[in-house]
Formats: C-alpha cells, sequence, structure tokens
C-alpha cells in the first residue's frame, strides 16, 4: 500500500481533466464511477500491467461515458484528447522538476518529495483545465455549427493515429527505462504532434464554418430574391388588373343596359371572383408581413410560408407588432427560422388537416415568435429530438433541431421551448431587446 497516495494523485490527474473538458456535467454519483473506474485501472497498471494497462484504462473510460451520455463520438474524441494531454502534462511537470534539480524518476516511492510533488501537480492542474475547457467549449461550439456526418468520425480517426504514436512511446519507453532524455524527447514529440493535430483540425472546423455561413448566406439572398419576384408578380397582376379596369367596367355596363343579370351573375363568377381570388391570395401573405423590417427574415419567411400555402396547408400569419431588430446575427436566425420551418412544414405534410400557424409578437421588452403546426405523434419524446441522432424522418436527418440548440446556446439570453398542445407541435421563441 505504499504505493496509494500516488496512485490516488494519478487518478485526480485524469479525473480533473476529464470533470473539465467533457461536454456534459455529470451527477455526483457518475462521477464517484468514473473516479472509481479510474483508480481500479491505475492500481493494476502499478501492480500488474505497466503502461500496457492504459490501453484497458481507455476503454473502460469510453464504455462508461459512452453509456451515460448519447453523443458518443464527441465524449470519445475528448477522452482520447484528455489522455494525450494528461501524458504531455506529466511529461512536462517531470521536466520541470528535474530542471529544478529534482528528477521525478529517482525518487522513492516513498519519499515526502513525491507527494509534494503529487499535491503540486494536481493544484496546478486545476486553473490550466478551466482555461483549456473554455477553449475546448468555444472549438466544439465551431464543430456543432459546421456538423456534418463525417466530421466527428475523421477527427476520431486522427485522433486515434495520434494516440497509437503515443502509446506505443510510452510502452517502448517503460522497457528502456524512463532517463531524462527519454522523457523530455517523448514530451516534444507528444507536444509537436498534439499541437500540429489541434491547427489541423481547427482550419477544418473554420473551413467548414465559413462553408456553412456561405450557404446560410445563400439561402437568405435567395429567399430575398424570391420575395422579390413574389412582389413583382403581385405588381404585374394589379397591373393587369388594371389595365382590364376599364374592359370590364364597359362588359359590365353592357349586361346593366340590356338587364341581362344572368348574364351579368355568371360573368361576375366566371372572371372577376376568380381575380380576386388571386389577387388575394398574392398579396394576404405579403401584408401580413408588412410589419417585419428585417430583410433577410422577411424574404425567408414569405419564401417559406408561400411553399407551405402551395402545398394546400392551412397558413396563418399574425405579426401585429413593427419589428425592426431582434438580438440574434442575421445569419443565425435566418438558419434557425429556417429549419424550424422545415421541420414545421414536413411534419403538417404528414397530418390528416395540414396547418401551420406563425406568429410574430414584440413585447415591452422581448419579441416573441411562435410557430405551430400539426403532426402524427410517432412517440419520440421530447426531451430526446435535440440529439443529434434522433429524427422521425429516417437516418442521417436528425441534424436540424440539434444545429438549432447550438446556435441558440451561443446566446445566454434567448430561449427555446417545444411542446405540444392541443394536437399542434409548438415551438417558442423567446428573443429578449437588451
Amino acid at each position: 500500500m505504499e504505493l496509494l497516495p500516488h496512485i490516488i494523485a494519478g487518478t485526480f490527474v485524469y479525473f480533473i481533466p476529464l470533470c473539465c473538458f467533457l461536454p456534459f456535467k455529470m451527477k455526483a454519483t457518475e462521477k464517484g464511477m468514473l473516479f472509481l473506474i479510474l483508480f481500479i485501472n491505475i492500481v493494476l497498471m502499478a501492480y500488474v500491467w505497466g503502461n500496457i494497462g492504459v490501453i484497458l484504462l481507455l476503454v473502460t473510460t469510453g464504455l462508461y461515458i459512452s453509456f451515460i451520455h448519447p453523443q458518443r463520438l464527441k465524449n470519445i474524441c475528448v477522452l482520447i484528447v484528455t489522455y494525450m494531454f494528461c501524458v504531455i502534462y506529466d511529461n512536462a511537470t517531470s521536466i520541470f522538476c528535474t530542471l529544478l534539480g529534482f528528477p521525478v524518476y529517482s525518487m522513492e516511492k516513498t519519499s515526502s518529495s513525491l507527494m509534494i510533488y503529487d499535491i503540486a501537480t494536481m493544484f496546478l492542474l486545476i486553473p490550466i483545465c478551466v482555461l483549456l475547457a473554455k477553449l475546448f467549449r468555444h472549438l466544439a461550439r465551431k464543430i456543432n455549427v459546421a456538423y456534418s456526418i463525417r466530421l466527428f468520425p475523421a477527427i476520431l480517426v486522427n485522433l486515434l493515429f495520434c494516440l497509437f504514436i503515443f502509446l506505443f512511446n510510452i510502452i517502448a519507453g517503460e522497457d528502456v527505462g524512463y532517463t531524462t532524455e527519454i522523457v523530455t524527447f517523448n514530451c516534444i514529440l507528444f507536444t509537436c504532434h498534439f499541437i500540429v493535430n489541434s491547427i489541423a483540425t481547427i482550419r477544418y472546423v473554420k473551413s467548414r464554418v465559413s462553408e456553412q455561413e456561405m450557404k446560410t448566406r445563400q439561402e437568405a439572398f435567395d429567399a430575398l430574391q424570391r420575395y422579390t419576384e413574389q412582389l413583382e408578380n403581385t405588381y404585374d397582376t394589379l397591373r393587369s388588373f388594371k389595365h382590364d379596369y376599364h374592359n370590364i367596367m364597359l362588359s359590365m355596363s353592357h349586361y346593366i343596359e340590356s338587364g341581362d343579370m344572368d348574364g351579368l351573375k355568371l360573368f361576375f363568377n366566371e372572371k372577376i371572383t376568380p381575380l380576386d381570388r388571386q389577387i388575394s391570395k398574392d398579396t394576404a401573405h405579403l401584408n401580413q408581413l408588412e410589419n417585419l423590417k428585417i430583410p433577410e427574415l422577411k424574404g425567408l419567411l414569405t419564401s417559406k410560408l408561400l411553399y407551405a400555402a402551395d402545398q394546400d396547408i392551412d397558413v396563418k400569419i399574425d405579426v401585429r407588432d413593427e419589428v425592426s431588430t431582434l438580438p440574434m446575427d442575421a445569419i443565425d436566425l435566418v438558419r434557425v427560422m429556417g429549419i424550424l420551418l422545415d421541420n414545421a412544414i414536413e411534419a403538417a405534410l404528414e397530418s390528416d388537416t395540414p396547418a401551420l400557424q406563425f406568429s410574430m409578437v414584440a413585447l415591452e421588452k422581448e419579441c416573441l415568435i411562435i410557430i405551430k403546426n400539426t403532426f402524427v405523434d410517432k412517440g419520440i419524446p421530447l426531451a430526446s429530438i435535440r440529439r443529434p441522432d434522433v429524427s422521425s424522418k429516417g437516418k442521417n436527418r436528425g441534424v436540424g433541431l440539434y444545429n438549432v440548440e447550438q446556435i441558440v446556446q451561443k446566446y445566454k439570453d434567448i430561449f427555446w421551448e417545444t411542446e405540444t398542445s392541443e394536437g399542434l407541435f409548438v415551438q417558442r421563441l423567446q428573443l429578449p431587446f437588451g
């Protein structure tokens, strides 16, 4: 049991970064189980298998993390990054102590100097992990924005290759003995490899983010173009009506002068009523959105809602208050509303009586956006619909609402609620005015 304090310290060296870096909060019982798994593995490494036991540590910890949280690929990537960080941190602190004249690997396992070293490394580890956790979360948000089905598997393959290099050098180093030169070489190698892979991953993510932003801007531009075309079509319809107005009046006066009321009624039903319906159809949705003064959003809504109406969905729009600004980046706002409306239209079309309601209410301190649609209940719990692997539309389709969740999380004061009420699926977005 002489090694017990050192083993406990080693367990904390793995435990603290994992708690900081994992992208979800663990319950106290889950943290306790994680600590126990790490402790058992480190005991086995110390007394039975040596550094080759790292493989079992990673496998058992990875299985446990996958069991308690559904985003398995992301969590396994974080686990590998955490392990590599721990290796670099351990080698770096060893080199630092050696430079100070206290080589760690020459210390006696029961010496007080080793205990002081363990305590010092643990306390130094905490602020480093807190700072790095903020960086990782920022990168994770970027990855979520650039999310694709192939992204995390590609990152995982890259990390596994990097992990193989780490493990090979660590196990080989154990066979030849951990001299200061070997520790220094490993530390430089691991750090360089880790930095190069991190830079490559960040550059790839940035390119994906730029690509996604360009795609969203193009969609917003296309929506605005369709909105402009709709205005032009409406204007052409009104101009055509104005041009035909004189002839229509002459025709009607002819029926009146001749007392042909049946002919007048037939003319009215066949010529005037269809024209009135066409004009009403073209202008009704535009009139409802006249209070919205955000061009990108107005274009998107007009395009989506007119498409819904063309699909024989009963569309109702209520924008009574003037809205000229919202506390959300235009690109993010267009992405969120585009995803929510696409989902609402798809769900409504599956129901027997398709209906969609869009409301925007400007209150004193916030703007409330509500989208309601009919849907077919497929038994998917509301708590799980925002996960990337959950969808009622088949394989590899459950990314939309997950992306909305990631975008909304960037804004601490914006709230997004989902519920079902009176047979309708309801999405409610609250945007404070600052």
